[in-house]
């Protein structure tokens, strides 16, 4: 039988120079120390030392007293493993097959575990779901596990020279001993398999198969021993085990087969860092029955702590007005006056006969009139498409907020640059506050932020 266990060593409050000690485990001595030299251990100091015990013979410890007043103070444990939770072997698992995930324990010591605690068991922990630990596994975070992506698992490390193993059960049939299932072997902090760059943390890619059933099983195994299996005991460290969740798949659709809807096409936007009651939250939409964007600004609620939107304040498909918009365009053959108004007569002759397209000069005036907002010739005054409004789809084209006061600290830069800024965040404050977005009607809008 191995005794698996700690010696912690230290002098008593009396001790004098001549205690003597040797420790010898296994047969092999660990420490010594001799009055007047000839040991190869220093003097122990106000502390102690300690030392991990894996012994399947015996533990000798010899103290010397040379008869003045003095002492050792000694105490052996043995702590009660860390253990794994995934489920027992012979248990079904989600997928229909036998659980044959195996026990990894692991002798307690503090310094060699993984997150911030690791405690012992005195009882079996496998659960259903991996989760029979507790709070105690805290130690490993996982990016979203998408099927044929690479993902990274970071595991927060405490210990020199410990050694990490992962697996995964990819193909749910309760084991961990498939080709590829193993993730991770023998990747030591601050090493080249490990990405962080942060001591104490080890990070590592994870390339997640197509066909990786919902919900696998992790084992995490952190020890000082290299080469782990995924089960068995281990004579430092601790095990983690988890169940992850690889439901979280890209949204996909056939155009071919959307129903009539209303989708998000691009992350939201704020108009403030530090969010309050005066914060607004902006969100671009399309709708695909029509075609027709959307951008809404709902105001923030935060009396309640709960980090939901109030009501909407404004929409831009309800807000813009068929006329009197101003739309810019830039033509690249007049060097004095590139931005100009979007009209008919301020385009040059290539742009003229590109909008033209083949077409009539006369079809080509109505279609920058309708670019602009006019209904003359939509539906039955004309070949152009009914528009319910004249905001076209916006479809993964970011918000972009710039505010009045935002300084992002190019005037320290030296010479023209940095004077240059600061003269534009001086204009700058006399503007108003702005939402950029650009959107499948050929344009980027800018929007009053605020209303």
């Amino acid at each position: 039988m191995t005794f698996r266990g700690e010696l912690r060593l230290g002098y008593g409050d009396l001790e004098l120079l001549d205690d003597s000690i040797e420790v010898f485990v296994n047969g092999l001595r660990r420490y010594a120390y001799f009055p007047g030299g000839g040991a190869p251990d220093a003097r122990l100091d106000a502390k102690g030392i300690k030392i991990k015990l894996e012994a399947d013979d015996e533990v000798i410890i010899r103290l010397i007293n040379w008869g003045n007043v003095g002492g050792f103070n000694l105490e052996i444990t043995s702590p009660r493993p860390d253990c794994s939770d995934s489920p027992e072997d012979g248990t079904l698992n989600p997928s229909g097959n036998t659980n044959n995930y195996g026990a990894a324990a692991h002798a307690v010591f503090s310094d060699i575990r993984l997150g911030a605690a690791v405690d012992g068991e005195d009882k079996a922990i496998a659960s259903a779901n991996a989760d029979g630990d507790g709070a105690d596994d805290d130690g490993v975070t996982f990016a979203p596990f998408i099927p044929g992506s690479t993902s990274t698992v970071t595991a927060d490390v405490s210990g020199e020279g410990g050694y990490l193993q992962a697996w995964v059960d990819w193909n749910g049939d309760g084991d961990f001993d498939d080709p590829g299932e193993q993730i991770a072997t023998d990747v030591q902090d601050s090493d080249v398999n490990d990405t962080a760059a942060a001591d104490g943390v080890i990070a590592f890619d994870v390339d997640v198969p197509e066909d990786a059933i919902d919900n696998p099983f992790v084992r995490i195994r952190w020890s000082t021993t290299p080469g782990l299996p995924s089960g068995g005991p281990a004579p430092d460290g601790e095990s983690e085990d988890y169940q992850i969740s690889t439901t979280n798949r890209p949204q996909s659709c056939d155009m071919n087969d959307l129903m009539h809807d209303i989708y998000n096409t691009a992350a939201v936007s704020a108009n403030s860092s530090e969010l309050s009651s005066q914060t607004l939250i902006y969100q671009a939409t399309f709708r695909n029955e029509n075609w027709q964007g959307n951008v809404t600004a709902f105001g923030l609620k935060t009396s309640d702590d709960d980090g939901n939107i109030k009501s909407e304040v404004w929409n831009a498909a309800d807000s813009i007005s068929r006329t009197g918009r101003k739309i810019f365009t830039y033509v690249p053959t007049d060097m004095e006056s590139q931005g100009r108004r979007f009209n008919w007569s301020n385009l040059d002759d290539k742009q003229r006969l590109a909008i033209r397209s083949g077409d009539t000069i006369r079809m080509a005036k109505d279609r920058v009139e309708w670019v602009k907002g006019s209904a003359g010739s939509e539906g039955a005054n004309g070949p152009m498409r009914v528009r319910q409004s004249i905001l076209g789809d916006i479809v993964h084209s970011n918000l972009n907020f710039r505010g009045r006061y935002t300084n992002f600290g190019y005037k320290q830069l030296k010479r023209a640059e940095g004077n240059k800024y600061a003269a534009y965040l001086a204009s700058k404050r006399n503007t108003k506050d702005t939402l950029f977005v650009g959107a499948n009607d050929g344009m980027l809008h800018a929007f009053d932020a605020e209303n």
